[in-house]
């Protein structure tokens, strides 16, 4: 967060679908370089959180999962 940057809109997220989201838009990245990617655990997961600011932070995880995780 940035301090002057929008406030934190808070409502109630189903963080497992949200991650299912995520996982889903990384799964070509994370094929290119021979890695199983996916969520476990299929049930709802709510929580009081900003669904854009955990995407953000779902999406950084990921990321930085794939690039620092070896190929294969």
């Amino acid at each position: 967060f940035e301090p002057e940057g929008e406030p934190m809109r808070l409502e109630r997220v189903d963080l497992a679908a949200l991650a299912r989201s995520v996982v889903a838009s990384m799964s070509t990245k994370a094929e290119s370089r021979g890695l199983d990617l996916g969520v476990a655990g299929g049930e709802m997961v709510v929580v009081e959180g900003d669904a854009d600011q955990l995407t953000v932070l779902l999406n950084n995880l990921i990321e930085n999962a794939l690039r620092y995780t070896p190929a294969g």
